[in-house]
């Protein structure tokens, strides 16, 4: 499957390829994760990436990260996992506010819809605290809250969210399969507050198949949401190491 997607790369031009599987997460005994690969598949996926790398070596540069979710209290655990293994970088994705898989410490799913302020609050905190471990190369979707309450509160927070990305100096992504699966992200008035206050985006194919790698016609829609808001979009990102 993987190199399917490298084809496809390539045959679209593209010189340096992202992967970022959903992480495995070393959680509490017995609770298994239903939306990530599970921590005794890490050390295939790498070894499956490298292989591929070293084959399409003169064609395409692969680099090996992941999409991570920010859960405080294994994150320590996660890095040492990481440290194990040829892991390059990093993707922060908030799906999960809290700690998945922990009765006492689990908030909120930000994909459901809340008209709730201390929601909102809550996922800008926590994506804010994730950003400030310093591990993240770039921010994943970071309109992905379900928000639906008092507009001018939504606005609000999210600029609190992207004055600490320009601060820490970490892109912001325009997720193109939100707009490919017709999701409420990108949200427009996230990215109408992240072009006033002069964010960096990138784009971000999240291909669930590789037929969505470099798709043009998402790259064009993803193009005309920055310049509609006037959003400086970077072409390459400063990797970070996350294992330091």
């Amino acid at each position: 499957m993987e190199e399917d997607y490298i084809r496809k790369a390539i045959a679209e031009g593209i010189y340096t390829l992202g992967f970022s599987d959903h992480t495995p997460y070393p959680l509490r005994d017995g609770f298994v994760s239903y939306s990530r690969m599970g921590v005794s598949e890490i050390g295939e996926y790498c070894q499956t990436l490298l292989s591929l790398r070293e084959k399409y070596k003169n064609y395409i540069n692969i680099r090996i990260g992941f999409e991570t979710e920010y859960y405080p209290r294994y994150f320590d655990a996660l890095l040492d996992l990481y440290r194990k293994h040829p892991v390059e970088y990093i993707i922060y994705a908030g799906h999960f506010i809290g700690n998945e898989g922990d009765e006492d410490d689990f908030t909120f799913c930000a994909f459901d819809k809340t008209e709730d302020k201390a929601r909102m609050k809550a996922y800008v905190d926590h994506t804010i605290t994730a950003m400030r471990t310093g591990r993240y190369s770039i921010i994943a979707h970071p309109d992905m809250v379900n928000f639906v309450g008092d507009l001018d509160y939504y606005r609000q927070e999210s600029a609190r969210l992207v004055r600490a990305a320009k601060e820490i100096d970490i892109p912001l992504e325009i997720n193109l399969y939100g707009m490919r699966d017709g999701r409420h992200y990108p949200n427009e008035e996230f990215w109408r507050v992240a072009g006033r206050l002069g964010a960096k985006a990138t784009l971000g194919f999240d291909s669930h198949h590789e037929r969505h790698v470099a798709d043009g016609n998402e790259i064009i829609r993803g193009l005309r949401l920055a310049d509609k808001f006037g959003i400086e979009v970077v072409d390459e990102v400063k990797l970070i190491d996350p294992r330091f």
